[in-house]
């Protein structure tokens, strides 16, 4: 029986993963000591000694995912690619942090498996009688905390940055780095992308801050 698997979907800032990816494998890691399960992280176009570094935040195997036109966030392409990563590696449970290319991505792969999406949660937990994951959002404006669970696989869910903190960085951790080759053909796009545009701005992001 092979071991169970949850995959989180991690970003680099082109110099290191980023401190969302980083609370991500703290989380990942969290669930998948109480399922027993192998985390795995997935980067899309990051250089593998960056994405080595999710190692030493508790990925137990990391992917790198590269063909043409992966250079740059477009959301055709990268639904595909996770899309045939996801139907490979058959996880359990699939984790994106709840930003700009978690928010816009993960609903479109969601779809594309058959499976469900709860958005934006605050917290995770594995039910000790089902072994489902337990997520809780906010609605109503965040007056009310709602809690969600899904018999679906994979089971799927976006984390809002800053509801969980990373582990401490481990430089003993021991895991490996895989190019993943991708055997589809991704879709032509609709959208073309032409150039990125990264304007410095002084100080700390807030999304850094503490």
């Amino acid at each position: 029986m092979s071991r169970n698997k949850i995959v989180m979907y991690g970003e680099s800032d082109g110099e290191s993963i980023t401190l969302s990816t980083k609370e991500l494998l703290g989380i990942g890691k969290s669930l998948g000591d109480e399922l027993s399960s192998e985390l795995i992280a997935v980067f899309i176009h990051v250089a593998q000694d960056i994405a080595f570094e999710a190692v030493h935040y508790g990925a137990d195997t990391v992917y790198t995912l590269e063909a043409p036109g992966l250079n740059a966030y477009h959301p055709e392409l990268y639904t595909a690619a996770m899309k045939e990563f996801c139907t490979r590696i058959d996880p359990d449970l699939v984790l994106f942090a709840h930003n700009y290319t978690g928010a816009d991505l993960a609903p479109r792969l969601a779809f594309r498996l058959g499976t469900s999406l709860t958005t934006d949660c605050q917290h995770l937990s594995i039910d000790p009688d089902t072994k489902l994951l337990k997520r809780t959002r906010p609605i109503y404006g965040g007056t009310v905390m709602a809690e969600y669970t899904s018999k679906l696989r994979p089971q799927m869910a976006t984390v809002r940055e800053k509801a969980f903190s990373p582990l401490e960085r481990d430089v003993a951790g021991k895991g490996q780095v895989f190019p993943f080759f991708l055997e589809g053909t991704l879709p032509t796009p609709r959208v073309k992308f032409t150039n990125k545009v990264i304007e410095e701005q002084p100080g700390k992001r807030l999304e850094d801050a503490e």
